[in-house]
C-alpha cells in the first residue's frame, strides 16, 4: 500500500526549464523533479555514508536505476503553469546580467502546480523531509543556482539538525547501521555546506541580487573590468607580456568568456559589415590518462532560492576542481581568424590558483553582501563530526 504526499508549489522566480534557447515550449516534467530530489538526496546522505557506492545504493533503493525501478512515484499536475518566448523576457538590466541571455522559454513566475508523490510507508517520513529540504533550497531549471526557477510552499525547513537527520536514515534504510555525520569534501553534502537566510526587502530580488553579483565581481565599481581583465586577460589579447594575474571568479562557476572592447576590426559577411571584437575564455582542464586534455564546465559552488518573505542561501565548500586541473586561457571566437593573421595568443596556463578553503571566503563574502547573513547550519561548528 502505497502513502500520498501532496504540495502546493508557485514559482516565486521565473523558471527556464526547456534550455536556453530551445524554440520549444516544454512542460514541466516528473523527470524534472526528480533530478532536484537525487541531488539534494546525495547533499543530505552523503554526509552520512562512508562511500560514494553506498550513496548511490540508498539513491537507487528509493528511486531506481537502470536495474530495477524505485519506490518513490511522482507525479506533477501542472494545469497551472503559463508558458510563453518574447525577445526579451528579462526587462530588467541585472536580472538579464544575472541570466546570461536575454530570451527563451520560460515559466512564468506566479504559475502553480501541485506536486503528488507516492511512496511506501516505510520511505514516508525520509520523502516528505527530502522533498521540503529540496524545494526550500533548491530550484529548478536553467541557472537555478543563481534564483531562477524558486519555488515556495507551506512547512519550509528552518533548521538542520544531525542527530534528527542521523536518526531518519536509521529508522528509513538501516536500523543497525549507525550514519555517522562524516567529514567529507569529494562533493557537495552537508558535511562541507553552510546555509543562510534573510528576509526579503526588494520587490525584485533577482534584479537586486543581479546588481550585487555584477558590482562585485568588479570590486564593488559600475562599469568597471573585473580584476582578471585589468590584471591578465587584456594582456593576452593583445598578445602582450603578462606581468600579474589576479584571479577570484573562476569561483562563480566556470568557463568564464571575455570580449574586448577596444580590440575588434569590421568584416563583410554575407554582405553585412559586422564588428568582431577580440574574446578570451577562461576554463579548466584535467589530464585522464590515455585521453586527450579537455575543456569542462564547473558550476558556482552556491545556490540561492527566492521564497515570497524570505531567500535562502547554501554554499559548499567541496573540492572546487580536482587537484591536478589546470586552468587555463584561450583564445575564441571569430576575430583571430577573419581579423588577425598572425601574431595571435593561443592559449595560456595559469599556475598557482589557490583552491583550499579561503578561496570559498570570496563566494560567502558575496552571499554576506547580498544581505544573506544568518545561519541555518555550518558546517565549521559541528563539533563530533569525524
Amino acid at each position: 500500500m502505497l502513502e500520498k504526499l501532496e504540495y502546493e508549489l508557485e514559482f516565486i522566480t521565473p523558471a527556464f526549464i526547456g534550455g536556453a534557447n530551445s524554440d520549444e515550449v516544454s512542460e514541466l516534467r516528473p523527470a524534472s523533479m526528480v533530478g532536484m530530489l537525487r541531488y539534494w538526496f546525495r547533499v543530505i546522505v552523503g554526509a552520512f555514508v562512508e562511500s560514494t557506492e553506498e550513496l548511490f545504493k540508498l539513491e537507487s533503493e528509493l528511486f531506481g536505476n537502470q536495474e530495477k525501478a524505485g519506490r518513490v512515484w511522482v507525479r506533477v499536475l501542472n494545469q497551472g503553469i503559463s508558458t510563453e518566448r518574447k525577445e526579451y523576457v528579462l526587462n530588467e538590466r541585472y536580472e538579464r546580467y544575472l541570466f546570461g541571455i536575454k530570451n527563451g522559454i520560460l515559466i512564468k513566475k506566479g504559475s502553480k502546480f501541485k506536486l503528488i508523490v507516492f511512496t511506501p510507508k516505510k520511505y514516508k517520513e525520509f520523502t516528505d523531509y527530502l522533498i521540503r529540504f529540496t524545494l526550500t533550497f533548491g530550484n529548478l531549471g536553467y541557472r537555478a543556482r543563481k534564483g531562477f526557477g524558486s519555488m515556495d510552499f507551506d512547512r519550509k525547513i528552518e533548521e538542520i539538525d544531525i542527530k534528527f537527520i542521523k536518526n531518519l536514515l536509521r529508522n528509513t534504510f538501516d536500523k543497525d547501521k549507525r550514519f555517522e555525520f562524516t567529514r567529507n569534501k569529494e562533493f557537495p553534502n552537508i558535511s562541507n555546506a553552510i546555509f543562510l537566510k534573510k528576509k526579503r526587502i526588494a520587490s525584485n530580488e533577482l534584479e537586486n541580487l543581479g546588481r550585487i553579483y555584477y558590482t562585485f565581481r568588479r570590486n564593488g565599481r559600475e562599469n568597471y573590468k573585473t580584476v582578471e581583465y585589468f590584471t591578465f586577460i587584456k594582456d593576452f589579447l593583445k598578445n602582450q607580456g603578462i606581468r600579474r594575474i589576479e584571479i577570484k571568479n573562476h569561483m562563480f562557476g566556470l568557463p568564464i568568456m571575455y570580449t574586448s572592447r577596444s580590440l575588434s576590426c569590421k568584416k563583410k559577411i554575407k554582405g553585412r559589415e559586422k564588428t568582431i571584437k577580440a574574446q578570451a575564455q577562461l576554463n579548466w582542464i584535467q589530464q585522464v590518462k590515455n585521453e586527450e586534455k579537455k575543456d569542462n564546465r564547473r558550476p558556482a559552488p552556491f545556490w540561492i532560492s527566492i521564497k515570497r518573505e524570505m531567500a535562502y542561501a547554501v554554499l559548499f565548500t567541496s573540492e572546487f576542481l580536482p587537484k591536478d586541473a589546470e586552468i587555463i586561457l584561450t583564445a575564441k571566437g571569430e576575430f583571430w581568424e577573419k581579423c588577425k593573421k598572425s601574431n595571435s595568443p593561443l592559449t595560456k596556463t595559469i599556475n598557482n590558483v589557490n583552491f583550499d578553503y579561503s578561496i570559498y571566503s570570496i563566494v560567502e563574502n558575496f552571499l554576506n553582501r547580498a544581505g544573506f547573513t544568518e545561519k541555518l547550519f555550518d558546517f565549521r561548528e559541528v563539533k563530533d563530526a569525524k
